[in-house]
């Protein structure tokens, strides 16, 4: 049975105001049924025909959540080598909807909820910084293990990106290559007497600290997703769906369960702001063999200063920086430059190209033309 829309219409299929009391009607605040509709309303914007697959991993026997899109491809390979999609913190696998069928035209695409966030498993984590980071990058291979998928183009967002870098160092050899999307975790915290530009988040910070960051929303239960409508207009356009109140359902339905991807973040990080494992202090001894891309949002304040460094530290090997005309959800607030860059590594991949570090320096407005 189809779930309805969590917001009420009238008789002529208008939704009803904001400020409507029967927007409010008490129900119970985590709710798979609503959080399946809303990412399925996301997703409905997927021409592709979809596949959902619920993979077992070992920690705690947990399920990782999982979509699959794949096109007929007369020029597909027997063993194609699949783009693999991370999201970021706070999010799941339906806010790349925009993206599924543009790059499963060239490969096909997987996508998958991290265990503790969408509708992956909640089990508990370590609470040792490298020992919860080690669990998702051992979760990642047990995944990519059960889905026979021996090489993969990995591909992640934010705090995606983070464990998709700490998985390429530690299992190199199923990296085809490695997409960095403004990843989080790269840039080690500041010093405490650093300039005043850096005190708010200081101690915004360390108030937040002491709660899970999701903690507010919680609270406020069905009150949530009209709050966000308020503060994040913007996320409407960004994740297209055929109903337009989908994604702020699905950020509250996949953050109403037991947040135990906050708690693991929150053991990754210091005021849930820097990482208490810097990237840029271990992927400096990223094996060479593996490629990387980092594709960052022009607007975006995640600094792109240590992956410049990355790439004139390490120039026997190929690392490319790239900027985007889009905020932090790069893949979402300009898909069309992203999908271009996404052709673009994919056609490298074809041909080896990126194999060589010279060409991490190639023109990147003249090769992303030739991709599209």
């Amino acid at each position: 049975m189809e779930v309805q829309s969590p917001y009420f219409k009238n008789e002529n299929g208008y939704y009803l105001g904001l400020y409507d009391p029967r927007n409010y009607i008490p129900w119970p605040a985590a709710s798979p049924e609503r959080l399946d509709w809303a990412e399925k309303s996301l997703l409905k914007t997927v021409e592709t025909p979809l596949e959902y697959k619920s993979v077992k991993v070992r920690h705690w026997n947990g399920s990782v959540c999982t979509v699959v899109c794949k096109q007929e491809r007369p020029t597909a390979k027997k063993q194609d080598i699949p783009f693999v999609l991370i999201h970021d913190m706070f999010l799941g696998k339906a806010v790349w909807n925009q993206n599924l069928d543009e790059l499963s035209k060239k490969r096909t695409t997987y996508a998958f909820d991290l265990l503790g966030w969408g509708s992956s498993s909640r089990p508990d984590f370590p609470a040792d910084a490298t020992l919860a980071e080690l669990e998702w990058v051992r979760t990642i291979d047990d995944w990519r293990k059960e889905l026979k998928i021996e090489k993969m183009i990995l591909v992640g967002h934010g705090l995606g990106g983070f464990l998709a870098a700490s998985y390429a160092l530690e299992h190199p050899s199923h990296v085809r290559h490695l997409v960095l999307v403004d990843p989080w975790g790269f840039v080690p915290k500041p010093p405490d007497d650093q300039s005043y530009a850096y005190q708010w988040i200081h101690t915004l910070g360390y108030y937040l600290s002491k709660f899970n960051p999701l903690t507010f929303l919680r609270l406020l239960g069905q009150l949530a997703p009209p709050f966000l409508r308020i503060f994040r207009a913007d996320f409407r356009k960004k994740f297209n769906s055929v109903d337009p109140y989908a994604i702020y359902e699905y950020i509250y339905q996949a953050n109403a369960r037991n947040p135990t991807g906050e708690s693991a973040l929150h053991q990754l990080s210091y005021d849930f702001c820097w990482p208490k494992r810097p990237m840029i202090e271990r992927f400096v001894g990223i094996d060479k063999g593996v490629p990387v891309t980092f594709i960052c949002g022009s607007r975006s304040n995640i600094s792109p200063e240590p992956f410049y460094e990355l790439q004139n530290f390490r120039n026997d090997c190929y690392i490319r920086v790239e900027f985007v005309n889009a905020g932090h959800h790069v893949n979402a607030d300009n898909p069309e430059e992203f999908h271009c860059l996404m052709f673009e590594i994919s056609n490298q991949v074809d041909s080896d190209e990126d194999l060589n570090p010279s060409n991490s320096n190639i023109d990147e407005h003249d090769s992303c033309n030739q991709a599209c």
